[in-house]
């Protein structure tokens, strides 16, 4: 903890039990970062403490709260990037199943992630990343069922998915009628999962393509209404930034910690670190960092769940605020910790390395400028609906991120 900088780790009773076991864990933590394996415990205690879980509604069947989720993966995320990105990844896909699903696959779906089984989020493919439009893969109706043809890559948790909501173009008639959601379950003939990815960074989490040959799944797979799976998409990513940032948070906190505790200990030109001017300069950029970013979340977090209309600008500027200041703090503390920052397998490299990552998913941090700047420049109108980045039903004209302008004036 670095309570005298003013950055304070999360509480509540689910954080300070994520909090110890990881730090009892530490040795297994490096196990899944050096082999790109989650070690068999860990899988476990994941889905015994309910962090695989997050995104279902509680008991009472109030929905989860996107905060409550930051919360969480933000805890994870200080101890492992990987552990971070496996529980949000499951609440995505968790997401955009909740968000679409009629009566029935809501209880089939909510029971099957019950009882452990694994969700992936299947949008991006080699030629439409950052590009989400540009949909290679292809949902035929065929009447009485649906056929399957693409691949999609990247896909976080592929390799023990049991459950994948797949994003194509729906043809009806030899006519494309937009963007369709599909849940495909594993095992059905003609849907194949690669070799894992080897990336390097979020090591141990299982991604990998996902190749479909004419799968042909029943129509009471398709997720809310034909031609409406881009909607769906945007809004489970706007439900899914404000985690990324949680978990960039999480990764940067864990870096200014590293950094503090080596400039109190290391003795340079007759006293220690921490008493030079400069670093102190530097260790100040970096709790200043970590606290705008982890309010920024919050911020997000809340608007989300309130469904205003700034919610899709707000959830875009806390990632790519969040996930770029993970990544400059990761490199200021390897260089506070000079040639100790260097090794491989030091708690600071491997945080850069996720980071780097972190920048990437869920939307480039170059496309999340973009649809910051759209939102200032030309800021949805009063009356859309929140979810097309409109007013809320408050009526209300700001709620953030963009000032009140009263018509030119500039006193």
């Amino acid at each position: 903890m670095i309570e005298a900088l003013g950055v304070e780790e999360p509480s509540g009773s689910r954080l300070r039990e994520i909090r110890r076991h990881l730090l009892a864990g530490r040795d297994a933590l490096e196990r899944m970062d050096r082999n790109d394996e989650v070690p068999a415990g860990l899988h476990e205690w994941m889905w015994e403490s309910g962090l695989m879980t997050l995104a279902l509604p509680d008991g009472d069947g109030l929905p989860a709260s996107t905060a409550s989720l930051c919360d969480a993966i933000e805890e994870l995320g200080h101890h492992s990037g990987g552990l971070a990105l496996l529980a949000l990844a499951q609440a995505t896909g968790t997401t955009a199943i909740l968000l679409a699903a009629d009566e029935e696959q809501r209880a089939r779906y909510t029971a099957s992630i019950r009882e452990r089984h694994f969700v992936a989020f299947a949008l991006s493919e080699t030629r439409a990343g950052s590009d989400a439009r540009n949909l290679e893969t292809r949902i035929f109706d065929r009447g009485d069922h649906l056929e399957v043809i693409g691949a999609k890559w990247l896909v976080t948790n592929a390799w023990g998915a049991d459950h994948f909501v797949v994003f194509g173009r729906h043809v009806h008639g030899g006519h494309e009628i937009g963007v369709s959601a599909v849940v495909l379950d594993r095992g059905l003939p003609g849907l194949l999962v690669a070799a894992k990815n080897d990336l390097f960074g979020m090591r141990g989490v299982p991604t990998a393509s996902v190749v479909m040959k004419q799968v042909r799944v029943p129509r009471c797979r398709l997720l809310g209404r034909a031609g409406e799976g881009f909607s769906l998409a945007m809004r489970t990513l706007d439900r899914s930034r404000p985690l990324v940032g949680a978990q960039a948070v999480g990764l940067a906190r864990a870096a200014l910690e590293q950094a503090v505790q080596h400039c109190r200990r290391r003795r340079a030109f007759g006293g220690p670190l921490a008493s030079l001017d400069g670093v102190r300069l530097m260790i100040a950029d970096m709790a200043v960092a970590v606290e705008t970013s982890r309010l920024l979340v919050r911020r997000a977090a809340e608007v989300v769940d309130t469904g205003r209309r700034e919610a899709t600008a707000l959830a875009a500027a806390a990632k790519l605020h969040a996930t770029d200041a993970a990544v400059r703090v990761a490199l200021d503390a390897i260089q506070l910790l000079g040639g100790y920052g260097c090794f491989r397998g030091r708690a600071p490299e491997r945080i850069l390395r996720d980071a780097k990552v972190a920048q990437i998913y869920e939307g480039a941090n170059q496309i999340q400028r973009l649809v910051v700047g759209r939102h200032v420049l030309d800021p949805p109108q009063a009356g859309a609906s929140a979810d097309d980045g409109g007013s809320d039903a408050s009526g209300s004209t700001h709620d953030g991120l963009v000032p009140s302008m009263d018509g030119g004036n500039d006193t």
